[in-house]
């Protein structure tokens, strides 16, 4: 029971995590006037949540004991249920004031918060789940993969069944209704580490070097380069079709998906020692692909996403290889995150280029 209740709660906060964006943006672009500047500010502050649970799930797992854990996630996940539904889609923005606050006043309690309770959530039931009696309370990154697999869903759903199905209002309701019942497995999930905790296991003593972290970064900055200069390439090349962005995406929580999972294959064991061992043969075909048949062929465009996600599940194959034990879970994912946002800033400064990004900060 322990395992199917975890594993429905990660994997339905992260179902829920990436509807949040593309149902705001379609509610409040309109009333901003469609401004470019609104999405970047609504990104922004969709990001800086994310991150910001990140640190909060180190800094709650390090300093409080369990139960004090679990009744602090509960209080605040219990905060925004008073402002569901979602957002009113009939809000206006009130006239002369900042969008960033008057976007911040508006999403923190309905959008925001969720963002940072689903988050740190994902990455705390995991905590929890290590003081269950399951048998597989010592390795628990598994999990991972229902997060990662639950945005998958959400993210090849929401365009194609839901958006074009539902309105805003019926979304919204929706997604209300969704928050209540992964809010009811959150309890359930804390009554059961609260009624059997297991006893405390002897977890190793192993240290984590220096080295170690500087792996994770590495490993986990470049899928996330990779992954947005191929979303940059493909809107570029081919901006006539819509959604296209949505195919290196879906790829890289897909590489996440395998490498993290344990059923039917441990990806970790023999699936990545043939990746490691193919890789050379995999460049060499990248490269024909791209220096022989031109990468502005279709077969050029396929071998372009295809290295990417073969290079994805190279790095979080070893991501997933060198995970520590429990003792170090929480350190594990905020090391994991410092090398996205890395891997973010080093895209974003190569494609704003040196001279712009120097103007940019010299005014």
């Amino acid at each position: 029971m322990a395992l199917s209740t975890y594993a429905c709660t990660i994997l339905g906060s992260a179902f829920l995590l990436f509807l949040v964006q593309p149902m705001v943006g379609k509610m409040i672009l309109p009333r901003f006037g469609g401004e470019p500047s609104v999405l970047a500010v609504l990104m922004l502050l969709v990001g800086s949540a994310h991150t910001a649970a990140f640190v909060y799930a180190y800094l709650v797992a390090r300093l409080l004991p369990y139960r004090a854990q679990l009744i602090l996630q509960t209080a605040l996940w219990a905060i925004p249920l008073p402002f569901l539904p979602f957002m009113s889609v009939v809000w206006m923005p009130p006239p002369e004031t900042s969008t960033i606050f008057t976007l911040l006043a508006l999403l923190l309690p309905t959008a925001l918060l969720p963002v940072f309770l689903f988050s740190s959530s994902a990455f705390l039931l995991q905590v929890w789940f290590t003081q269950t009696n399951s048998l597989s309370r010592n390795d628990p990154y598994f999990l991972y993969s229902f997060s990662n697999l639950g945005s998958l869903v959400s993210l090849l759903i929401y365009p194609f069944l839901i958006e074009p199905n539902l309105t805003l209002h019926e979304q919204s309701w929706c997604w209300s209704i969704g928050y209540v019942l992964v809010f009811v497995l959150l309890v359930l999930s804390g009554a059961i580490v609260w009624m059997t905790r297991a006893p405390e296991s002897e977890l190793p003593l192993d240290r984590i070097t220096i080295l170690c972290r500087l792996g994770w970064v590495v490993f986990s900055a470049l899928p996330v380069i990779l992954l947005l200069g191929g979303c940059g390439y493909l809107m570029e090349e081919m901006s006539p079709t819509p959604l296209l962005w949505i195919v290196p995406l879906s790829l890289y929580l897909l590489s996440l998906v395998l490498t993290f999972m344990r059923w039917p294959v441990n990806w970790s064991n023999w699936p990545h020692r043939i990746l490691l061992v193919s890789f050379p043969l995999a460049l060499l075909l990248f490269g024909t692909l791209v220096f022989v048949l031109g990468i502005d062929s279709k077969w050029g465009r396929c071998g372009t996403m295809a290295g990417f996600f073969f290079v994805a599940l190279v790095c979080h194959g070893m991501l997933a290889r060198n995970r520590p034990s429990t003792r170090y879970l929480t350190s594990f994912y905020l090391w994991i995150k410092v090398g996205e946002v890395i891997g973010g800033t080093i895209y974003s400064i190569y494609s704003l280029g040196m001279e712009n990004l120097a103007a940019l900060l010299l005014g």
